[in-house]
């Protein structure tokens, strides 16, 4: 087996040798630190909806319910909200707790509340 690794070693070194070492041209080095040394371009925030759409949105809204006004300034206002809704008689149970239910209650909460902060610790210790 080590005569075969030898052989094979001895085989590699001398492709290198007949092959010899690329060399790069004259400016490759400058070339990729200016790549790397570059940052890109931060474009400045630039709404959806621009400020000129939302004046033109805020006009037609006034004009509209100036429109609306004057459509029924002649009308008295009658508020016609008479819900007739069944009253129903239901009586829940009232539920009495002990201090030490009460107690696990809120310690079980807080220790769910609790899961995604330890989480997001826990991430953010794997990735430093």
């Amino acid at each position: 087996m080590e005569k075969r690794f030898n052989r094979e070693e001895e085989l590699l070194g001398r492709l290198l040798k007949e092959s010899g070492r690329q060399k790069p041209s004259a400016g490759f080095k400058m070339a990729i630190l200016q790549q790397l040394q570059e940052k890109p371009v931060v474009k400045p925030y630039q709404s959806l909806i621009p400020k000129t759409a939302w004046i033109w949105i805020g006009l037609a809204l006034v004009f509209w319910g100036f429109g609306v006004y004057l459509l029924y300034a002649d009308e008295p206002m009658k508020v016609a909200y008479d819900l007739k809704l069944p009253e129903w008689n239901i009586t829940l149970p009232k539920l009495h707790f002990s201090q030490v239910m009460l107690y696990g209650i809120a310690f079980l909460s807080l220790f769910l509340l609790e899961i995604p902060f330890l989480k997001r610790w826990l991430v953010k210790q794997r990735s430093i």
